[in-house]
């Protein structure tokens, strides 16, 4: 699919500072930054939403905001994949390393959908995770398909401010959708009837 714009969808619920940092980073990419989302469940912190507001107003033909509908952190990436009008996608976040010997993978981190793809191609995927593991499976099912994935060297730092929501029973539950993104037919791990 031919590259005419890239999405950027930040998922955000008690951020600040870094909020505003990321924004900032990705608006001085340039043009082929489309827009950027930033999805923010109902619960997000006076903070988070203030800043979201803020940046939303500074840049409002690249900014906006999305109060997420569905349940936990992958309900929320997919309500930006699904409101983004870019040709590209792209999501950030987190790590694990059995994943390549599974997925006979070179990459690095299998955790973290740090990618751009086609829109077409996220939309015609069967999702199956809501929270954290989804975060897994946006990586494990491109790569599953033999989709050519090329790692590109950056600068990465932790986080610095708002908690992690992401337990360690969280973090056991990436196994079970290794496995099943591993081992089920491909042919289910497409949509019946993608929407677009």
């Amino acid at each position: 699919m031919e590259f005419t714009s890239l999405s950027v969808v930040i998922t955000a619920s008690d951020e600040t500072n870094d909020l505003k940092e990321t924004v900032e980073t990705l608006l001085a990419v340039g043009d082929d930054v489309g827009e950027i989302i930033v999805v923010l469940p109902d619960w997000a912190s006076e903070g988070c939403v203030s800043t979201t507001n803020a940046l939303c107003a500074a840049h409002p033909e690249k900014v906006r905001a999305l109060v997420q509908t569905r349940k936990g952190i992958g309900g929320a990436i997919l309500d930006g994949f699904d409101s983004a009008c870019g040709s590209h996608l792209l999501y950030a976040v987190a790590a694990q390393v059995f994943l390549k010997v599974l997925y006979q993978s070179s990459i690095r981190d299998h955790t973290n959908p740090m990618q751009i793809m086609p829109a077409a191609f996220y939309r015609s995927i069967a999702w199956h995770e809501r929270t954290y593991p989804l975060l897994e499976e946006l990586v494990l099912v491109p790569l599953r398909l033999r989709v050519p994935f090329r790692e590109v060297p950056c600068t990465c730092f932790g986080r610095r401010e708002g908690e992690s929501k992401n337990s360690f029973l969280q973090t056991a539950l990436y196994l079970k959708t290794a496995l099943r993104t591993r081992f089920v037919p491909k042919k289910k791990l497409f949509k019946e009837n993608p929407a677009k």
